[in-house]
């Protein structure tokens, strides 16, 4: 059986997935993007891979300066982040007071993002891979510890050509 999805009954069916919680909507987003990959989705050009990947690296750059306004700046306006232990967090500014509140406490000592796989169909791009983050605590700098696991972030490219992250989450390994 062959299914195919127009954008719009895509983003329908991701509209309504909003029941789901945390790593369930990953899951199912997951099921759903994969298979219209498969269909449609290609590995991209090395130009558009480079590009994605820059993005990650980014990603781990603006985090270890505390550069929150070039943190948000990776993410669409609509992004949506879920992260182990908490509700799924909706849209940009609701992803930024959670950062800052991050920032406030904790100081990314080192980190290494790793990219294992980037597929694109249409204006959606699927990035897989690795994290591991060195962590201190602001208020108590003899306590640092790692945390790392796994990540999937969807891209969605934008009018103006941009790239942006849409959906990110994180896995941690189990403690």
């Amino acid at each position: 059986m062959n299914i195919r999805l127009t954008s719009l009954q895509t983003r329908s069916l991701l509209r309504s997935a909003g029941f789901c919680r945390g790593i369930g909507l990953l899951f199912i987003l997951a099921l759903v993007i994969s298979p219209l990959l498969a269909q449609n989705g290609t590995e991209p050009d090395p130009r558009l891979r480079k590009t994605i990947e820059s993005i990650n690296q980014r990603y781990l750059e603006t985090l270890k300066s505390e550069d929150i306004e070039g943190h948000m700046a990776l993410y669409a306006e609509d992004a949506s982040a879920f992260l182990a232990g908490q509700k799924p967090l909706r849209g940009r500014s609701t992803i930024r007071r959670e950062r800052e509140s991050n920032l406030t406490e904790v100081i990314l000592v080192r980190g290494a993002i790793h990219t294992d796989s980037v597929e694109v169909g249409g204006p959606l791009a699927i990035t897989t891979g690795r994290f591991s983050y060195t962590l201190r605590r602001k208020d108590d700098p003899e306590r640092v510890w790692t945390y790392s696991g796994h990540f999937l972030l969807v891209l969605k490219q934008q009018p103006n050509g941009e790239w942006l992250i849409h959906i990110d989450g994180g896995f941690p390994e189990p403690t």
